[in-house]
């Protein structure tokens, strides 16, 4: 038992209580399996199967983001190969992320994805081809017109600007 869970059930035994059962010693974080067993050996794994698309640090880049739901990311692009691809040399994210932020994990805005979902905007602007480009795969996915599109770039562009 672990110092943290007896300092919690010294607390309920002084307050006359019962402690709640712990649900997260039983709950797996998301992108977690306990069959994985250790972090590196499933990295290792991982890498050794990765496939022919991907660079050791995209791949690596994935499995520290996502953990064992790497492989769901990488499934977006069974239909379409050029989703293994960077979205820019400077970053590992690659085109399968952008969709998975959108399908999978509710991104309703550029800056959704860029700021929140994936690593793109964490140095700073990713560029304005970067923004346009995921735009316009944003615009796909979610039916946005030219004005929208537009609007959505202009508002993390507006995000990078110094204050005046």
């Amino acid at each position: 038992m672990s110092n943290y869970r007896k300092a919690v059930d010294m607390v309920f035994r002084k307050l006359g209580k019962v402690p709640s059962p712990d649900l997260n010693s039983a709950t797996p974080l998301w992108g977690s399996r306990a069959e994985v067993g250790w972090f590196k050996d499933y990295l290792a794994t991982t890498l050794r199967k990765r496939p022919s698309a991907l660079d050791e640090e995209v791949v690596r880049h994935l499995v520290h983001n996502y953990g064992t739901e790497d492989e769901r990311v990488m499934r977006y692009a069974e239909g379409n190969s050029a989703w293994l691809t960077r979205v820019t040399k400077g970053s590992p994210v690659i085109w399968a992320e952008i969709v998975h932020a959108i399908r999978d994990e509710m991104a309703q805005k550029l800056s959704d994805v860029i700021l929140r979902r994936t690593e793109l905007g964490e140095g700073g602007s990713p560029g304005d081809e970067c923004l346009a480009a995921c735009a316009q795969m944003i615009a796909k996915e979610k039916g946005w017109d030219r004005l929208k599109t537009e609007k959505e770039i202009d508002e993390v562009k507006a995000i990078y600007k110094p204050a005046q």
